[in-house]
């Protein structure tokens, strides 16, 4: 099963590295006035429901500290991110740009951590670690 949450996880990772990416379009289409910021506030939203997705899978899956750390440290994130918009005041609403590069970090450490990568960047086998189940 641990198998299998990693998997999910790690999809659900680069799904959320894809909206967020697609953010940065929606930001731009609704500031230079080529549409309505609606759908920039809607993919946060959805993004933010990624964020809470990712923390219950890696709770679930028990996928080790440093995913669940990155994981709860993303919903965090994304709570400042929905807090720093609906402040209503100028200056620190315009942290919000800043803070989402830091979910754009956080997010990527999650995808390479789904994909074996260690700190220094070298990719880990993992196929011969032997996993055991505490009954």
């Amino acid at each position: 099963m641990t198998q299998t949450m990693s998997r999910v996880h790690s999809g659900l990772a680069m799904l959320t590295m894809a909206a967020i990416v697609l953010q940065f379009f929606l930001a731009g289409v609704g500031i230079f006035g080529a549409g309505s910021i609606d759908a920039h506030r809607m993919v946060g939203y959805l993004i933010m429901l990624a964020a809470v997705l990712l923390l219950v899978v890696a709770l679930i899956g028990q996928l080790g500290r440093q995913r669940i750390m990155f994981s709860a440290i993303l919903v965090v994130l994304m709570v400042v991110q929905i807090a720093l918009i609906e402040s209503d005041q100028p200056w620190i609403e315009a942290l919000h740009p800043l803070n989402a590069l830091a979910i754009m970090g956080v997010t990527a450490q999650l995808m390479m951590r789904g994909r074996g990568w260690n700190r220094r960047g070298d990719v880990v086998d993992t196929s011969s670690v032997r996993t055991t189940t505490v009954e």
